[in-house]
């Protein structure tokens, strides 16, 4: 009997063990799903709603690294207790990740109370942290999903609480995104294009073509320079992630690669990204080079643009030039560069090269006479 007692106290514990953290002492991943396992079996004949969240601290990876390993873990525990002690009885937090922990509340049935919820988390996680001497501080997003429907599994309901998260990371640092189903048709979406684009480019399918770029003052072709490649982002791209855009834009320029920032004045960036960003060169939007003859506003805020980049010392295209009055008045106001059916439309890799022989042909012509 008591070698039977043993032996079941020993595997007991080893069970415990493999289903919790051992730096925090919260559950781990197990334990999580195994929870959330639990309730939707239990909630299989009257599926009453309840809230599955993840928490990411924002921030963590520079402070572990300014502060070293054995300050973060001491970061990670404090946040630990935190969330623990925010919990109540029916509710449950575990730790699955490095800087990741995820919340079980089986009495949160709307995404309003989940979204209030996770702003509490949120904010008892803001509070200062004590590592040695000093004090550390940081943020968390959170990404929920809600169970509605016993169709829904574990597995279900965690990959739509990491894609709110994804949205809520992407959005800025402690925000919290409740999963809906336009995310669902957005990644979907965003999914089938990402694969079309990877077939037709394995069949052969994808054809680069070329718009020439000129000097407004002289008309020599200025954008087809084998020399360097240069890579618009839109402005409305840079606003939609602008924590990626960053680092893209940075890694790109780190290799020798230019940046223009393309139809500007259209999205929603501030001025301040410009400086943030350090971008190349800016295109102005066809939708002012198009009313700048008739529209006293519009070559205003192409005379701004145009002085705000000299003082910035950045490049300016004006796209969409379709007529010779639109170029001269361009050329007015000190814009350098241009680009539009004026100067050709974009054609593939054979007309492209056609077009710049006899460009070529006639500017030594030229230099002759």
């Amino acid at each position: 009997m008591q070698t039977t007692f043993g032996t079941g106290q020993a595997t007991g514990e080893s069970t415990d063990l493999a289903f919790t953290d051992p730096l925090t002492g919260l559950g781990n991943h197990r334990r999580f799903f195994d929870k959330v396992d639990r309730l939707i079996s239990d909630r299989a004949d009257d599926p009453a709603p309840f809230t599955v969240g993840i928490l990411d601290l924002d921030g963590f990876k520079p402070i572990n690294d300014l502060f070293g390993h054995k300050a973060g873990d001491e970061i990670l525990i404090q946040a630990a207790m935190r969330l623990r002690a925010s919990m109540d009885s029916h509710s449950t937090v575990c730790r699955i990740g490095a800087d990741e922990y995820a919340f079980l509340y089986p009495m949160v049935f709307s995404e309003e109370a989940a979204a209030e919820k996770s702003r509490m988390l949120i904010e008892i996680l803001s509070a200062p942290y004590d590592v040695g001497e000093r004090t550390a501080r940081l943020s968390a997003s959170v990404g929920c999903s809600m169970f509605y429907s016993g169709d829904e599994t574990t597995e279900i309901l965690v990959g739509k609480a990491e894609t709110a998260l994804y949205h809520a990371k992407r959005s800025g640092r402690g925000r919290v995104v409740v999963y809906s189903r336009e995310m669902e048709e957005a990644a979907k979406r965003v999914t089938r294009i990402e694969q079309a684009l990877r077939r037709a480019v394995s069949a052969g399918e994808v054809e680069p073509h070329f718009q020439p770029i000129v000097d407004l003052r002289t008309r020599r072709i200025i954008g087809f320079d084998p020399r360097r490649l240069e890579i618009e982002i839109t402005e409305t791209g840079l606003m939609n992630d602008p924590a990626s855009a960053e680092k893209i834009v940075e890694n790109l320029r780190r290799v020798g690669i230019r940046v223009a920032l393309d139809d500007f004045g259209t999205g929603q960036s501030s001025l301040g990204r410009l400086r943030e960003f350090h971008f190349d060169k800016l295109k102005i939007d066809r939708a002012f080079v198009s009313s700048i003859l008739d529209d006293r506003p519009s070559e205003h805020i192409i005379r701004a643009i145009l002085a705000m980049c000299e003082g910035l010392g950045m490049d300016v295209v004006a796209e969409g030039i379709e007529q010779e009055a639109q170029a001269e008045r361009l050329v007015q106001f000190g814009c350098a560069g241009g680009q539009g059916f004026l100067f050709g439309r974009p054609v593939d890799a054979d007309a492209t090269l056609g077009y710049l022989r006899d460009s070529f042909r006639g500017a030594l012509r030229a230099k002759a006479i």
